[in-house]
């Protein structure tokens, strides 16, 4: 399902790197949310990641200078999953847009 996923959405150049959720900057454990900036978060209320799947492609400079998450991550895509006796599940964020 994965392999399908990213080849459709970024083609034959892609590394997938997973790291603790406690080793990603942008992710905060006390909100459980990973969080942009000041008004968007995408939070995990139910069952929070225990790692991220981090897609690393190749892209030009500018779209990775213009993405918070790329500069953050070295990539263009993150996916949280939970590792539970072996086996292992994404986990569904919610997104959350903050009043000014």
């Amino acid at each position: 399902m994965l392999a399908g996923w990213t080849d459709t959405r970024f083609g034959a150049d892609y590394e997938i790197v997973v790291r603790p959720a406690s080793e990603v900057g942008l992710y905060d454990e006390e909100l459980r949310a990973i969080v942009f900036g000041d008004r968007l978060r995408f939070r995990f209320p139910v069952v929070p990641p225990s790692h991220f799947l981090i897609i690393q492609i190749q892209a030009p400079d500018d779209v990775v200078a213009d993405s918070e998450l790329a500069q953050a991550t070295g990539s263009r895509a993150v996916e949280g999953v939970r590792e539970d006796a072996g086996r292992w599940y994404l986990t569904v964020p919610i997104l959350e847009i903050l009043p000014d």
